[in-house]
């Protein structure tokens, strides 16, 4: 009979950059701490806390204060090392809930940007929660701006439409919303 391998058998524990003594972090994206404090047992696997956002947390204490800390930056600067300036932490599948070190990276804002594009991760055109018009009125008001009838300018479609003339101007040339034909 075949022995199947054991959950976290390629487990690595590295120290919490800034907590060594206190707490140790995994390739996995685990977090354990190595002191006893109240409730909280040495050696115990701490649970992460989940913002809004989808991102994890992890809640770090010493003697003298206590922060909240996310979690991909704990693994990142274990196991990655220190995070050079003015780059990001990606996750290269866009789960933000997979936080094992082989699914991070440090790259630039727009390089982090641009992967979530390829992902399709980004809200665009109506899937945007701020967006206030839909693709079938961005298609409206490119129809009757075409059709040119008289009083169809910018200023009267944004007043239509509740968005400045910028807004209808960029629609129009096909700089804004131009995934809607």
């Amino acid at each position: 009979m075949e022995t199947l391998p054991l959950p976290f058998t390629d487990e690595q524990w590295c120290p919490v950059v800034g907590y060594e003594d206190l707490y140790e972090v995994s390739n996995l994206g685990r977090v354990r701490g190595l002191v006893a404090w109240s409730r909280w047992l040495a050696g115990r696997i701490r649970k992460p806390s989940r913002l809004k956002t989808g991102r994890l947390t992890i809640h770090l204490r010493t003697a003298n204060h206590d922060k909240t800390v996310s979690l991909p930056v704990i693994v990142a600067a274990a196991f990655l090392g220190p995070r050079p300036p003015g780059m990001e932490i990606n996750h290269l599948d866009g789960d933000f809930l997979n936080n094992r070190a082989d699914n991070l990276e440090y790259t630039t804002p727009q390089g982090n940007k641009d992967h979530a594009k390829r992902l399709g991760l980004t809200a665009h055109g109506e899937r945007n929660a701020n967006a206030k018009l839909s693709d079938d009125l961005v298609r409206t008001i490119r129809q009757r701006y075409v059709r040119g009838k008289t009083g169809c300018g910018y200023l009267s479609l944004s007043r239509e439409f509740g968005v400045s003339r910028i807004v209808i101007s960029r629609i129009v040339r096909g700089v804004a919303w131009h995934r809607v034909t």
